[in-house]
């Protein structure tokens, strides 16, 4: 399996996402096409002012990763804000969904940051 570029796919996922910000079925849709990984949508969970999206994953059957988005709510606006990566006890929150993205892509592609 040839590597994939990983700017390229964080280019195409912020062009193309689903409601302004990645979400579990955007992350699903690009990984599992595009790494040796499988995948499953952990739901939301939130309160009236943060809402989490969660995604889990398996890099080639061996290590796992939770993708959580965090997006703030004012009013009827919702403003993306990070996104962090749970590796078993490890937690790495990056500032803008670009550096998420890019860190968790290269998990993908090689099984660690």
């Amino acid at each position: 399996m040839t590597t994939p570029d990983v700017t390229e796919l964080v280019d195409q996922t912020l062009d193309w996402v689903t409601y302004g910000e990645p979400n579990s079925t955007d992350l699903i849709a690009v990984t599992t096409q595009a790494f040796p990984v499988a995948a499953q949508d952990l739901g939301f969970r939130g309160t009236d002012d943060l809402l989490i999206s969660r995604t889990g994953f398996i890099h080639d059957n061996e290590s796992g990763c939770t993708v959580e988005i965090a997006t703030a709510i004012a009013g009827t606006d919702t403003i993306p804000r990070d996104l962090t990566l749970v590796l078993g006890e490890g937690k790495h929150t990056y500032p803008s969904h670009r550096e998420g993205l890019t860190a968790f892509y290269t998990w993908c592609a090689t099984g660690r940051l």
